[in-house]
């Protein structure tokens, strides 16, 4: 079996066979889509071959679908033309016995292990299967925003924001009583009391509804100003039917108007928070802005920079590759609409805390901060050593929610925005300790 977990196994195999007439047909396996789980599956193979070393970053595929072909070999061996798998039951046998302990860290630093939440933890399946379930179930668009404006008056000195991502998992760490990463953050933030709070996204496994409330709306304390939360591929994988119901109908978010995109203005400072999963490609896994609504937004900011103002873009989807040296589409549907590139711009989606390098001929003058490391376990990230694109990282061991030497801690951040445009960065880790500051 692919899992020994026999009540998972009972779960996954009749959600497999409810989808069997769509998978069986090939409705759904269109493309390139048996290329990009083969790819994904030999990344896998690389990396678990001694000495356990993560392939160049140029590698095609995703370590999140690593399993799959393994697993669909298990499950769904009656798809037509499934290829089969490479990986053979004795090499998932043998490397499960790593997986099973401390694990391997990918280059992006995400943790190979079966603990909770890291890539071999097998309830991702549910999550993959939900992305077929949902496919033609998308709850519809919202095409209007709101706007929140924070007056000078109301906050003359400064106003906070406290940023963090790929947060919603449960509160306790799975067979110990230690409170959860995702605990730990939420208990640091309503310490340090922001006068806003933004989740980047992503509640798991496939951001459903009773995850949307027991992963994100039971474990939030409200900041004191407004409160927001993204959209990402995760939530997709339900159609966003979890994340518009119950999640953007609470009085929590009633600053966001329902909407999966929003703007804050304070000041000199425009914020605005994108849906970037709602057409993302690849599985949910590419971000994309491509939507009538969002475009006209942005378009709507061109010369913001004439009028003194500066501007901080929020985003699930990473607009630069994980290594950085390179934007991606994202990058070009965002600026292309702006005609510039903003002041800042802060994203998850990658499991690491990641402050790239100034880089005027890429990327202008925008600050890039990847902050997507709030619950999900990772540890150090071979990519990001002695990189010249990246200043700082996330790395610091152990996790004390799980004890792992392995495992990173998790983080968030907290920015001070003055009336002027100023801007002070302060990032930290699940225990309060300070990470990083600008």
């Amino acid at each position: 079996m692919f899992t020994t977990n026999l009540d998972l196994d009972a779960t996954i195999r009749a959600k497999v066979e409810a989808l069997r007439p769509q998978l069986e047909s090939g409705a759904l396996l269109k493309g390139t889509f048996w290329q990009y789980y083969q790819q994904s599956e030999q990344l896998l193979i690389t990396l678990m071959t001694p000495p356990y070393t993560a392939p160049p970053y140029t590698a095609n595929g995703s370590l999140e679908y690593s399993w799959v072909l393994y697993f669909l070999n298990e499950y769904a061996n009656w798809i037509p033309s499934l290829p089969p798998s490479k990986i053979t039951q004795q090499d998932w046998t043998n490397w499960g016995k790593i997986w099973d302990g401390n694990g391997v860290c990918y280059g992006d630093g995400s943790l190979v292990n079966t603990s909770q939440y890291g890539i071999m933890d097998l309830r991702w399946a549910i999550a993959y299967l939900g992305y077929f379930e949902n496919k033609n179930n998308k709850h519809p668009f919202n095409y209007s925003y709101n706007t929140t404006t924070v007056t000078t008056t109301s906050h003359p000195q400064q106003l906070s924001l406290g940023l963090f991502g790929d947060w919603g998992t449960v509160p306790i760490q799975e067979g110990t009583s230690n409170p959860s990463p995702s605990a730990d953050v939420m208990a640091q933030l309503a310490n340090l009391n922001p006068d806003i709070l933004v989740h980047l996204g992503d509640v798991y496994y496939k951001g459903a509804a009773n995850e949307e409330q027991a992963n994100l709306l039971n474990q939030w304390k409200p900041a004191p100003v407004a409160n927001f939360t993204l959209n990402s591929n995760h939530e997709m994988y339900s159609g966003a039917n979890g994340l518009f119901d119950p999640t953007l109908k609470n009085s929590i978010f009633a600053a966001q108007a329902q909407s999966t995109f929003f703007q804050i203005n304070y000041g000199d400072w425009i914020i605005v928070g994108l849906d970037s999963a709602y057409n993302s490609t690849d599985i949910y896994m590419d971000g994309a802005i491509t939507d009538t609504a969002q475009l006209d937004l942005l378009k709507s900011l061109q010369g913001y920079a004439a009028t003194g103002k500066k501007l901080l873009v929020l985003t699930h989807h990473n607009p630069l590759i994980e290594p950085g040296g390179q934007t991606n589409s994202l990058w070009t549907d965002v600026t292309n609409a702006l005609g510039c590139s903003p002041d800042v711009w802060y994203w998850g989606h990658v499991h690491n805390g990641i402050v790239y390098a100034n880089n005027s001929g890429l990327t202008g003058n925008t600050a890039c901060r990847c902050l997507g490391h709030a619950a999900i376990p990772y540890g150090n990230a071979s990519w990001f050593e002695n990189n010249s694109n990246i200043t700082y990282y996330t790395n610091k061991t152990p996790n004390p929610s799980t004890g792992n030497p392995v495992q990173a801690m998790n983080g968030f951040a907290v920015l001070s925005l003055t009336p002027n445009g100023g801007i002070t960065e302060t990032w930290y880790y699940q225990d309060g300790s300070i990470a990083w500051t600008n």
